[in-house]
Formats: C-alpha cells, sequence, structure tokens
C-alpha cells in the first residue's frame, strides 16, 4: 500500500503494511529507532557522571603504553631523511649570494658606465637570483644523493626472508 492517502489503493498490497502506524513507516522500525535513542541517552548520562580524559591526558598515557624502540640518528640534522650537511649548505648559499651579488653590481656598473646606479641594481639583482638558484639546485641534487644512498643502505641491512617460489 502507498504511504500517501490521495493515490488510494493503487498497486500491490504490502506485508509491512500491517505493521504500519499510519505514517507509513513499521512498528519495528520504531522500535528500534527508540532503544537505540535511549541507549544513547544512557551512554551519555555515563559518561556525564565520569568524565572523560582530556586529548592531552590520552596522549600521555598512550606514550606510557606504548614503547618504541627507535634508534637515534647518527645525523646531526636530527633525521635520517635530511642531509648531515643542510645548515651548512644553507650558509655556505647565504654567502655565495651576497658575493655574486656584489660582484654583478660592480660588473653592472662598469658596464654602464655613466648610469652605474641602474647598471648596478640590475647586475646585482640578476647576479645573486641567479647564484642562489643554482646554488639550490646544488643542494637539491645532494639530498638527491644522500636519500639513493640512504636507502640503498637501508636495503643492504634488511632481513631477508627466503620463500619457496611454487
Amino acid at each position: 500500500m502507498l504511504s500517501n492517502p490521495s493515490m488510494g489503493n493503487i498497486g500491490a498490497y504490502d506485508a509491512a503494511a500491517d505493521d504500519d502506524d499510519g505514517h507509513g513507516i513499521a512498528d519495528e522500525i520504531i522500535r528500534s529507532q527508540q532503544m537505540a535513542w535511549k541507549s544513547a541517552q544512557e551512554r551519555n548520562q555515563q559518561e556525564q557522571e565520569q568524565p572523560s580524559a582530556t586529548s592531552n591526558e590520552m596522549m600521555t598515557t598512550y606514550h606510557n603504553q606504548t614503547k618504541l624502540d627507535v634508534p637515534r640518528s647518527q645525523n646531526p640534522t636530527g633525521s635520517d631523511s635530511v642531509h648531515p650537511h643542510k645548515a651548512q649548505m644553507k650558509g655556505d648559499r647565504q654567502v655565495t649570494t651576497a658575493a655574486a651579488a656584489t660582484g654583478g653590481a660592480l660588473i653592472g656598473a662598469i658596464v654602464t658606465g655613466p648610469a652605474f646606479p641602474v647598471g648596478a641594481l640590475i647586475g646585482g639583482a640578476v647576479s645573486g637570483y641567479t647564484a642562489n638558484k643554482l646554488h639550490k639546485k646544488g643542494e637539491r641534487r645532494a639530498q638527491r644523493k644522500w636519500e639513493q644512498a640512504n636507502f640503498q643502505l637501508g636495503v643492504h641491512k634488511a632481513p631477508v626472508s627466503k620463500h619457496t617460489i611454487v
């Protein structure tokens, strides 16, 4: 039977229509929803009586329960995934950029002659930018080589399991 009373008795007779409350919802569904609602209210009431731990307390409890034995990194950066000379490379990049900008400013001033302030400005900016980009490219290459070498070390140290292929 259809739930819309204006449509009349069109269609087949539905077995669930016997349990209808007049709104097209079976009594069994209503009872299950009422039971779920009641259990949720009881659970909420229990949680209000016993306040749950804060997220910080839960994380502390979790960290106290799990003892992960992770060896300390021998890398000065603290992570084996980062190149050990990253900070040194960054410092070198800053020095290189400053030196290139100064040299570019001098060359730009000499080349432009009477308009030396404009030449110095443009020459310094272009050469400093170029030197910085080239140095960063070298750092990325060094990091990539470091990661490849670390991966190979990890592969060689990994335990090998021998399986028979059938």
